[in-house]
């Protein structure tokens, strides 16, 4: 059954079958989601499901069928749920690689090598980006450097850390 079809049929009776309908359409539907969209790896697959299934249960009272249907709002939370997820198995991962058992966020030389490295290879705007947000200037400072307007200058930043999350860590999350 499709997972609109069994949301409706849940909201017109409500009862148990109806009930495990919904279920076994949402978990379906999940699943091809994020196995299409997010997923190679079986274990991640579970893991986000799990999550997803936790996240659509607590905010079910939330769907507006004014603003979509059923799966539309699914499928957006499922895709922002397995964002964070990635987010931030990207944020454990560049923590342990900042670590030095001190609990202190320091670089190793290699660390700072390879970076250095993988900076030169960007463009001459994004190395001064980098430059420049290092220095701690805002957005809109960094903007009126560059010409640009702050709104850009935040985009091209959210860019350039997910380019440089991707070539650090190989494209493998």
């Amino acid at each position: 059954m499709k997972l609109n079809e069994a949301y409706n049929q849940w909201q017109t009776a409500s009862n148990v079958d109806t009930y495990n309908q919904l279920g076994e359409s949402l978990f379906r539907f999940i699943q091809a989601t994020i196995a299409t969209e997010f997923s190679s790896r079986w274990e991640e697959l579970r893991d986000a499901v799990g999550e997803v299934i936790c996240e659509i249960i607590k905010d079910i009272g939330s769907y507006d069928p004014s603003k979509g249907s059923f799966s539309n709002w699914v499928y957006g939370i499922t895709c922002h749920t397995c964002m964070d997820m990635r987010r931030h198995k990207i944020s454990r991962r560049e923590q342990v690689l900042l670590e030095d058992g001190t609990s202190s966020v320091k670089p190793k030389y290699e660390d700072r090598l390879l970076l250095k490295t993988i900076i030169s290879t960007l463009s001459k705007e994004d190395q001064k980006l980098i430059k420049f947000k290092l220095a701690g200037f805002s957005y809109k400072d960094i903007g009126d450097g560059l010409k640009l307007s702050e709104g850009a200058v935040k985009m091209k930043w959210m860019r350039l850390e997910e380019s440089l999350r991707t070539i650090w860590g190989g494209g493998n999350d």
